[in-house]
């Protein structure tokens, strides 16, 4: 029996035979999470690992936390899938642990098809149309192919993160309009730690550092949300990353409007001081929180790890 195609082999595999659609495309691979993520992090994996674990650990001895990241999510990571080529869209098959799949050929079809006919779907998916265009799917055909597959990877070991019910948002507190408003797919708890992983990743290979505490994450997103061109601004991404930001920044627009009310008000109680109403919640402030505690634990595992469990 063969031994299947490493995930570096997969690539160029699909780069190889990605402008034959006639040709059978049938390539015999397996591949963790990790395989994916690797050429991010190089020699740097260790250390990563290392401090993304750490924090995980902290964080869950915080009262309250929002997000519970076990150890055993980090095994996940290495936890290797085969690939089934189908003509379904790409999906992973948790019980099986089986990564379906379609040739690049089917692939690109679906994707045009998509953004063509599926406008508001593909809009709720957190996709900017244009990204579904005949010429920029083409173009962007393996990109778009690989980041699939890196996706259904994310989702191996997602299950095991669990994300805590917070009052802090809650009660009698009065909210916009905004705080009632969808944000799409990428910003369903499900999609978290698969969106964000990739946002991590990507952070790191272009900053030569990753999102570390909550803090440096919730700068980065108001950043981005004060922006005239955010989508210019996170045009460096690639789309799955765009995917992932774009409900995050449209929350955190209303997000800072209500943190900057709620500092002024509670700057303006006090014992002598009229006690004027609180401000009304805007935005999710939940889905700002809980993903800020969520990604500086998204980074993989060591190298020393992965041998073992080869």
């Amino acid at each position: 029996m063969e031994e299947p195609l490493s995930y570096e082999e997969l690539l160029r595999y699909a780069q190889q035979n990605i402008s034959d659609a006639n040709k059978v495309f049938e390539p015999q691979a397996s591949f963790s999470l990790y395989d994916a993520a690797s050429p991010y992090y190089g020699n740097q994996m260790q250390a990563q690992y290392e401090a993304a674990s750490a924090y995980a650990d902290q964080l869950a001895k915080t009262p309250y936390p929002r997000v519970t990241i076990p150890q055993s999510y980090y095994e996940q990571v290495v936890r290797k899938a085969p690939i089934v080529i189908q003509e379904e869209p790409p999906i992973l098959y948790r019980q099986k642990n089986i990564i379906g799949q379609q040739s690049p050929a089917d692939f690109e079809k679906w994707h045009i098809e998509y953004g063509k006919n599926k406008a508001d779907l593909a809009k709720y998916a957190n996709w900017n149309i244009n990204e579904l265009s005949q010429e920029e799917v083409s173009k962007n055909l393996l990109p778009y192919w690989r980041d699939a597959l890196e996706h259904e990877a994310g989702h191996i070991g997602d299950y095991l993160i669990k994300f805590n019910p917070s009052t802090l948002f809650q009660g009698e507190q009065k909210v916009s309009p905004s705080a009632l408003t969808d944000y799409g797919y990428m910003s369903e708890e499900g999609h978290l730690v698969t969106g964000l992983g990739k946002v991590q990743r990507e952070h790191y290979a272009m900053t030569g550092k990753r999102f570390e505490s909550p803090r440096e994450f919730k700068e980065f997103i108001f950043n981005l949300a004060k922006s005239q061109d955010f989508e210019e601004e996170i045009s460096s991404f690639s789309a799955e990353a765009r995917r992932a930001l774009r409900p995050q920044i449209e929350n955190a627009k209303h997000v800072k409007k209500y943190y900057d009310a709620l500092e002024k008000w509670q700057n303006s109680q006090g014992l002598f001081k009229k006690q004027k109403e609180r401000p009304s919640i805007q935005g999710n402030p939940e889905l700002l929180e809980k993903s800020a505690e969520l990604i500086p634990a998204l980074v993989q595992v060591d190298m020393q790890r992965k041998q073992q469990q080869a």
